[in-house]
């Protein structure tokens, strides 16, 4: 395998987890998973809203990786793979941060 093989394969990976977090309620469950594991019915409590609603984003969370399960008598335990997710999306916030400045400092002149 050649290096632009793997490059391709990194930028679908990487792909894949943009698109996985690419909506709100995503986001949001990964902020409640920054600091504690939580079940399905505690992030939907949390977020105010339906437990099937939660479990499919989870799939999708889980499905790229990025938040792992276990299981605990009845109950099962959603959490960050890592915690450089949080400070990934931390990241992420930054920039936009800093963009919006731009913009707003642009718009200004």
């Amino acid at each position: 395998m050649n290096e632009d093989e793997i490059n391709n394969q990194n930028f679908n990976r990487q792909s894949r987890i943009c698109k996985a977090i690419s909506h709100p309620t995503r986001l949001r469950i990964l902020h409640l998973l920054r600091n504690q594991e939580l079940t399905v019915n505690e992030i939907a409590k949390k977020l105010d809203l339906k437990q099937s609603n939660i479990s499919q984003h989870l799939r999708i969370l889980r499905g790229t990786g990025l938040v792992e399960n276990r299981k605990e008598g009845l109950n099962v335990y959603y959490s960050l793979y890592s915690k450089k997710i949080s400070r990934a999306c931390d990241l992420l916030r930054k920039v936009l941060k800093e963009i919006e400045n731009k913009k707003s400092i642009t718009i200004e002149e």
